[in-house]
């Protein structure tokens, strides 16, 4: 499924790699995953990765906002807040990306199954204003979340 690239979701994102951030190589393999999707030859106007120290100022950004952590299980939401609760700092992650290294940031999270143990249509069903997801919810789509970036467009 291809998530579209908002603030919010960026910012979900984030949250994600911000409560696995200790779970082995996951930054570096991330930064390596980016300068990957990110071609040498690029468009003058196309953001550049963000580096580690940019990462760590994301981690310490959450972390004022979430001193005691983010539940997984509600991380959706959480994101939906903090974009309305932080927007400058929902804008100062977003310039940092383009559609393509976001695309690449979504696709590492899938891979490597850091989205959870539902679906992705699931975790996002309840972000308020999603008709797209809300209708998953709604429908009750059952799909793997390896499956879900490819195939759930085409379940409804």
């Amino acid at each position: 499924m291809s998530l579209k690239f908002t603030k919010a979701n960026l910012v979900l994102l984030i949250m994600v790699v911000y409560q696995r951030r200790s779970d082995g190589m996951v930054l570096d393999d991330l930064l390596t995953e980016l300068k990957t999707a990110h071609p040498s030859s690029r468009n003058r106007y196309e953001q550049i990765p963000p580096v580690r120290a940019t990462w760590f100022s994301y981690f310490k950004d959450i972390e004022a906002a979430y001193p005691n952590g983010i539940d997984l299980d509600e991380i959706a939401v959480e994101a939906e807040k903090f974009t309305g609760a932080y927007p400058a700092l929902a804008t100062k992650f977003f310039r940092k990306f383009s559609k393509r290294t976001f695309e690449a940031f979504h696709s590492f999270l899938i891979d490597r199954d850091f989205l959870g143990q539902r679906s992705l249509a699931q975790t996002l069903g309840s972000l308020p204003g999603s008709l797209y997801f809300s209708l998953i919810d709604f429908l009750d789509a059952q799909s793997n979340m390896d499956e879900d970036h490819t195939s759930l467009p085409g379940v409804y």
